[in-house]
């Protein structure tokens, strides 16, 4: 057992680095079609719980029975709330539309899910910061993989992750919530953004829904390496050939669908995801994918290091004020020292929930409804 768990966790943290000329990448030959889905029907908007005086944040759990596509139901929807630029404005009426960005976390395995952490409030907030909305929702297959993981519990984290198209299905329900509960958020501005496994999420969230803009993804998982190969191989299925399941959901095989404006950052400094798998990619996809190298020490300070880039790239996709110097320099040391994030929240109203810490709060659930509840409806969006 420790033998097998071992040659597994070794796939998924180095497999990836081995990933020139992978034969299985080149040749998948079924196209990757997403199965009719019906949306469950979608909560009241929840109260909102202020971050700081500048930024509010809303938690809830989509109705979706805990058998269900899409169970890993949990969505987060962050809004600046210090008022609009110009670009922001609706002109037709007094609501401020905001650019959206879809993200979601970094950190699982390629054959299987994540849920969310308080991690990911930390990433995203200079964004909203600079005037974005951002959606983050969570992936079906969710595991952690230790020692004591069973090949059982790897199999049911794969099969769910491929029943749920890789967590597409959590993106698009996440994506309906919000634009039909959010009036502030433009429709006709969405993003993705992603690190590493989550970035592979991005690309394959642009890859498969038209109304996605633009994508940012730091070092991002973009084909099954041979050693990874080798070790997905070894998990035991009777109904699916898992590797190749996989594959199909990767990147590099969805590079074809990728129409959308891209930024791809990395360093070569990078243990994890190589460099010459990441220019690989970008030739597969073309003139839309732009390729940029930052001097970060190594693949998790990728994003912050990489945060001048990504943030003006995204602000004139946008058609956003770039931020200051000072804050592209360290954008998470800008908002701790942020006098208005240390600030107690303003007294709660109907819409309001005040903060119980006088610095960025803990992250806490706000259950609308039990995982297990509600019925579900037909939304023509899935069909």
């Amino acid at each position: 057992m420790r033998n097998f768990i071992a040659l597994v966790v070794f796939a998924m943290f180095f497999g990836i680095a081995f990933t020139a000329r992978n034969k299985g990448t080149d040749s998948v030959s079924q196209p990757l079609t997403i199965p009719p889905h019906v949306a469950p029907e979608n909560p009241p908007r929840p109260a909102a719980m202020m971050v700081s005086t500048t930024i509010s944040r809303f938690s809830v759990e989509l109705p979706v029975p805990a058998s269900d596509i899409g169970h890993e139901n949990e969505v987060w929807v962050f809004l600046p709330t210090g008022g609009a630029s110009k670009a922001n404005q609706d002109s037709e009426s007094s609501i401020s539309k905001y650019p959206c960005l879809i993200y979601t976390s970094a950190g699982a395995p390629n054959f299987g899910g994540m849920r969310l952490s308080p991690s990911d409030q930390t990433f995203i907030l200079p964004y909203v910061q600079m005037g974005f909305a951002v959606v983050c929702y969570e992936t079906d297959g969710a595991i952690d993989l230790t020692d004591k993981t069973t090949p059982e519990e790897m199999a049911r984290a794969a099969d769910l992750y491929i029943r749920s198209s890789a967590g597409l299905v959590n993106a698009r329900n996440a994506i309906h919530f919000a634009l039909e509960r959010f009036p502030e958020i433009d429709s006709d501005r969405l993003f993705t953004l992603g690190h590493s496994s989550g970035g592979k999420q991005a690309l394959l969230l642009a890859a498969n829904e038209p109304r996605i803009k633009g994508c940012v993804t730091f070092a991002p998982s973009t084909q099954l390496g041979f050693v990874e190969r080798i070790g997905i191989g070894q998990i035991p299925s009777k109904t699916r050939d898992l590797a190749g399941e996989v594959e199909r959901f990767m990147p590099a095989s969805n590079a074809d669908r990728l129409t959308a404006s891209l930024l791809i950052l990395y360093t070569p400094k990078d243990d994890v995801v190589r460099q010459s798998e990441l220019k690989s990619f970008a030739r597969k996809v073309g003139d839309n994918a732009n390729l940029v190298e930052v001097n970060a020490r190594g693949h998790f300070d990728l994003p912050d290091e990489g945060f001048r880039h990504a943030s003006r790239w995204l602000a004139k996709q946008a058609d956003l004020p770039a931020l200051p110097d000072q804050v592209i320099a360290n954008p998470l040391s800008a908002e701790k020292k942020s006098p208005t994030v240390n600030k107690p929240a303003p007294a709660p109203t109907a819409e309001r929930v005040r903060s119980s810490q006088p610095s960025q709060p803990k992250i806490q659930k706000v259950r609308t409804s039990p995982r297990k509840s509600g019925q579900p409806q037909q939304n023509p969006y899935f069909q």
